[in-house]
Formats: structure tokens, C-alpha cells, sequence
């Protein structure tokens, strides 16, 4: 079994809700990521974490645990952004809000517009009930409080860099993370990385050569849902 602390590892750290109706227990046997992540119980440890980062006085890198880290990311990230965070879906303009986000990964510079931001945020929640926190960040982002009155600079980070399997692009000598997304189902996740992971170590012993300049990466087919479930292998 599985409580809200493990399952919210998925935004890179361990919270714990214990008390009553804030505890949750999942069977391992068929354990679902959209159903945890529409839990509201789920969703509230996760909002109230995001909620306490920029208080926390420091600016920090949060993950969840479906991003492979290849590269390091850092040198990508913009100087003058309070809140950066990776996209689903990119259209080649870092400012536009009609980025679609994915908060799986997020740079946070602690500062008033930051904290103040986290307190919306948080709040936004009870207006979005049953929304997880990238849903509801995408609901957010346009209101002129976040815009205008505390004036957020929210930055969108480029997919050739912050890659993930909804937007993937194929070469393979920029990337810096890779994250499991537009995906359903915790062993798709698993065996679709674990070929990630492959072919990056099939890159890295061919970089001398010329013949990593020709690589890609291969399709996440298990999360594209081309294999057949009959042809699933276990994790």
C-alpha cells in the first residue's frame, strides 16, 4: 500500500497528510497516476508544498520523478525570470502564456512577487476543485492579479532542452532533461525511460564518433500506446 507521502514524491519530495480524510491508500496492484493526481487530498499536499517554497527564502529547482536529468539544466534557465517553468506543449516564445505547462519541472527565485504568487496559487484551489496544480496554474496564469498587480515574470522553458514525450523533438546533443509526459500509467512511465536511458548510453559511447550526430531518440511507444497490452512487457 502507498500513502500520500510516497505517491507525492512525484513533485520530488516527501509530504505528509495524515490526519482523517487527508490520508490516502492505494492498492499497488493497479495504481493509476491521473486518479492519484485528481485525488483532492493529493492535490492539496502538492499545492500547499508549492505554497511554502519561495517562503522558505531561497530559490530552488523542483522535479518530479518522472524527468530524467541528462544534462544539467541550470545554464538554460533565464536571469530575469521569477517563475520558469517546463511546457507541454511550446510554441517558440518563452513570454507567450499560450504555452501549455507542465509544472513537472519549475525554477522558483524566492522573492515578494514569488511568495505573493504562492499564496494565489494555493487559494486558486478551492475555485478548481478536483484540478491538480499544473491545471489549475493553467486556469491562473492570464488573471490580471498575477499580470498586473504583483507583475510575475513567468518564463516558458524551450523543448529543446526541457523535453518530454508530448512535444519530443528527436536529436540528441542538446537535450537536458526528458520527462514522462502525455503519458497514462506508471509501468508506460518505467519502460519508456528505461529506453530513454538506453539511448543515451548509446549516444554518450558513440559522441567521439560521427556517427552520434545521426542519432535519435526512439519513439515512447508504450505512452504513444502503439504496443499491443498483450505485448507489454513487466516491470
Amino acid at each position: 500500500m502507498a500513502d500520500v507521502q510516497s505517491l507525492s514524491e512525484d513533485d520530488g519530495h516527501s509530504h505528509n497528510s495524515s490526519q482523517g480524510r487527508d490520508r490516502l491508500m492505494v492498492g499497488r496492484r493497479d495504481l493509476k497516476m491521473i486518479a492519484v493526481f485528481l485525488t483532492a487530498s493529493v492535490l492539496m499536499c502538492l499545492l500547499f508544498y508549492h505554497y511554502q517554497s519561495p517562503i522558505q527564502a531561497f530559490s530552488k529547482g523542483l522535479t518530479d520523478m518522472d524527468i530524467m536529468w541528462l544534462r544539467d539544466p541550470f545554464p538554460h534557465l533565464f536571469s530575469e525570470g521569477d517563475f520558469q517553468v517546463s511546457c507541454d506543449s511550446y510554441n517558440g516564445n518563452s513570454a507567450d502564456k499560450r504555452n501549455f505547462v507542465n509544472t513537472g519541472f519549475k525554477y522558483v527565485r524566492a522573492n515578494n512577487r514569488t511568495v505573493k504568487f504562492y499564496k494565489y496559487w494555493y487559494g486558486a484551489r478551492w475555485r478548481f476543485r478536483g484540478k491538480k496544480d499544473q491545471d489549475v496554474f493553467n486556469k491562473i496564469k492570464y488573471n490580471r492579479y498575477i499580470t498586473e498587480k504583483i507583475r510575475l515574470k513567468i518564463k516558458f522553458l524551450e523543448t529543446v532542452y526541457f523535453r518530454g514525450f508530448c512535444q519530443l523533438r528527436r536529436e540528441m546533443n542538446k537535450v537536458c532533461t526528458m520527462h514522462a509526459n502525455c503519458c497514462v500509467g506508471l509501468q508506460n512511465k518505467v519502460l519508456d525511460l528505461r529506453q530513454v536511458l538506453e539511448d543515451w548510453k548509446y549516444y554518450l559511447s558513440a559522441a567521439a564518433t560521427a556517427d552520434s550526430r545521426n542519432m535519435t531518440w526512439r519513439s515512447p511507444d508504450h505512452c504513444w500506446g502503439r504496443v499491443k497490452k498483450s505485448n507489454k512487457k513487466r516491470v
